[in-house]
């Protein structure tokens, strides 16, 4: 064999090996981008979210705020006029309409056992509104009625189990906010 061909197999095997370790280099590259791009998606998902279910426990917040407000123009009973009721009724029904909207997102957003406890925030909170919406109705009707006596006894009433349902609604909340703390803390 002459000196030109073992200069050419040599040429070649050089080749060969170096192709090969650029193939191999490249490849555990492109490896490693697409670990970090795959943990990049579970994070911006997780920051999503996180996201979502901060703003619907920000709008638990506001809803049971705009509600207490409701409440204590509705505690004042025949003291309060109309339109004390129409503007209490007016911004618990905003706060009530943005909770719906960031209730959905939250649901949407997972993990599947997040879902869940917010549907049961969203159960508790809904019997909470029936109760508000149910008192608003009979002061409505009290401001007609001439039984005073009648009408103080359905605000009393209204008022323990409104104050028995917004306790439940803050059961629910914290467990839902210790289940949530658990699964972002990860």
């Amino acid at each position: 064999m002459g000196s030109e061909v073992v200069t050419g197999l040599v040429g070649v095997a050089g080749a060969l090996v170096g192709g090969a370790a650029s193939f191999a280099g490249t490849w555990v590259n492109l490896r490693s981008q697409h670990r970090q791009a795959v943990k990049a998606r579970r994070e911006a998902v997780q920051d999503r979210r996180y996201a979502a279910h901060l703003e619907f426990v920000k709008g638990v917040d506001r809803f049971c705020e705009a509600a207490r407000d409701a409440r204590s123009v509705l505690d004042r009973g025949m003291f309060a006029s109309a339109q004390e009721l129409e503007d209490a009724q007016v911004e618990y029904t905003k706060a009530w309409t943005e909770l719906r909207e960031l209730k959905g997102a939250a649901e949407l957003a997972g993990p599947p056992p997040l879902s869940t406890a917010v549907r049961q925030v969203g159960a508790a909170i809904r019997d909470y509104s029936s109760r508000i919406d149910s008192w608003y109705c009979a002061a409505l009707e009290g401001l007609s009625m001439p039984d005073a006596e009648l009408v103080e006894r359905a605000e009393s009433t209204f008022g323990e189990l409104c104050r028995t349902d917004r306790e439940t609604v803050d059961r629910v909340r914290e467990r839902y906010v210790v289940q949530a703390q658990a699964i972002f803390s990860k």
